[in-house]
């Protein structure tokens, strides 16, 4: 589950077979230790601009999230975001995992800290245990040092196995996907935190359960995420799903 791009070639056929497992692979040192400072500089940058392509995702006193749509947003100038937004390991395992039905629909910025418990316990911040109603294949790094004070993300390995059936039972059942109780209370004692230095890549299924870590007080935490999108995995169910509603319109004749 945890490779370390600095001592092996990381194969994203090898990557592939890991995630249709687990849910997850971490790779560490992703982003190599002589370009961190400047990988820093652009997030920071990146997140303080108001250029065109970049809006305001969500923002309260501990979280702020902006979403940038890689269609848009010139990147030209940002070297390092701009060879991960080309990055052929996410392009070559998108296309494999997400059986060559794939587009990176959206790039994540978020930068947390703490505010309060309750504030932290909020589902809308996705600081429980849940899995996505839309699926993705999301690539998420760390721009701080991450350990156990600052949040780091937890995922329940090989979870995805039992979630992906219920999503996809429940749209080709008929039913909206925004429905679906996404939040997940069984095994939660099993989670394991990922704890990682900045660079460091978590590559996972949103059918994974998953959570955002709570960030202790004083402490702060910087991500980014590229997210690739299926139809396959979202839009064919639509189909399906409205395939089963003229079913049961003309059963009902």
């Amino acid at each position: 589950m945890i490779l370390d791009r600095s001592k092996q070639d990381i194969e994203s056929t090898y990557v592939k077979r890991i995630l249709e497992k687990e849910g997850i692979c971490i790779i560490n040192n992703f982003i190599e230790e002589a370009k961190i400072k400047e990988f820093k500089v652009e997030f920071d940058q990146i997140f303080d601009s108001s250029s065109d392509g970049i809006n305001i995702h969500a923002k309260k006193d501990s979280l702020i999230s902006k979403v940038v749509d890689p269609q848009k947003y010139n990147f030209n100038k940002y070297k390092i975001f701009d060879e991960l937004k080309q990055s052929q390991l996410f392009k070559n395992l998108s296309e494999k995992y997400l059986k060559g039905d794939f587009k990176l629909e959206k790039i994540m910025l978020q930068k947390t800290k703490f505010v309060s418990k309750e504030d932290m316990a909020d589902k809308k911040l996705a600081f429980v245990p849940h899995t996505d109603e839309t699926h993705f294949l999301k690539f998420f790094i760390y721009v701080s040092d991450v350990d156990e004070q600052n949040g780091p993300f937890s995922v329940l390995p090989g979870s995805h196995i039992k979630f992906k059936k219920d999503r996809k039972k429940w749209i080709s059942m008929g039913k909206n996907r925004y429905d679906r109780e996404k939040v997940v209370n069984q095994d939660i004692s099993k989670m394991l935190p990922i704890i990682g230095k900045s660079g460091t890549l978590i590559i996972f299924d949103t059918d994974v359960a998953h959570k955002a870590g709570i960030v202790s007080e004083n402490q702060h935490r910087s991500i980014v995420r590229f997210d690739y999108f299926s139809n396959y995995e979202n839009s064919n169910l639509f189909h399906q799903r409205a395939l089963i509603k003229i079913k049961n319109l003309f059963s009902s004749v």
